[in-house]
């Protein structure tokens, strides 16, 4: 970590290690099946979704402001929607969703830290002490032609939005976002489930690039 910190410090181009052993946090929810995550794999991240869901997140040093990004990757398999528009209920899943932690002035008090479930400690965990994070920023991968929404606040959480971006139905993907204004950003976000829609999917993600 401190290597590539300080060839952050060097290039405006900032390419994420793809080694899920090294500074990646995989994190499950209670009632849901988790992931099968390849961790053999150091050059690529690679897990499968099996009627499971769950993030894999990875810190950002401070100071990073984010004027674009792109991601590479693979999927191998469908989500089965049965004729159900993507987004809406009983078919809430989508393969694939980049996250970006954005900084802001939300933080958690003593009370909620007690009772907060895992995922929404470790999203707070990302700001240094004193500091607060915005929101995740979701940009997503669709399947199909129908979807529910084109941008939204999650209705199960006022931390997550997400915006649809690319139709994609299988195998290779590019996904890239320019912002009219650099965003300062915590961390990364990666969200795949398949738990609505009982679906089995592989993904594997081969570059992660900000400028």
């Amino acid at each position: 970590m401190k290597k590539w910190l300080q060839q952050f410090s060097l290039f405006a181009v900032v390419v994420i290690p793809l080694n899920i052993n090294e500074n990646w946090i995989n994190l499950n929810f209670s009632s849901i099946p988790s992931h099968s995550y390849d961790k053999t794999q150091t050059k690529k991240l690679k897990w499968t979704v099996k009627s499971s869901a769950g993030p894999l997140v990875y810190p950002l040093p401070q100071g990073l402001k984010v004027k674009s990004f792109k991601v590479e990757g693979n999927i191998k398999g469908k989500l089965n929607l049965e004729n159900k528009e993507q987004g809406s209920k009983g078919a809430d899943d989508f393969r694939f969703r980049f996250g970006i932690v954005e900084q802001g002035k939300k933080r958690l008090g003593f009370f909620s830290r007690q009772i907060a479930p895992e995922w929404v400690l470790t999203l707070f965990k990302l700001a240094p002490k004193k500091a607060g994070i915005s929101k995740v920023l979701f940009y997503n991968l669709y399947q199909g032609e129908e979807v529910s929404f084109k941008k939204r606040t999650h209705p199960l959480s006022e931390y997550l939005h997400e915006e649809i971006v690319l139709k994609h139905d299988e195998g290779k993907f590019i996904l890239e976002k320019k912002f009219e204004n650099p965003i300062p950003v915590w961390g990364i976000w990666i969200s795949s489930d398949g738990d609505a829609t009982q679906s089995k999917f592989d993904v594997e993600v081969s570059k992660i690039e900000f400028n």
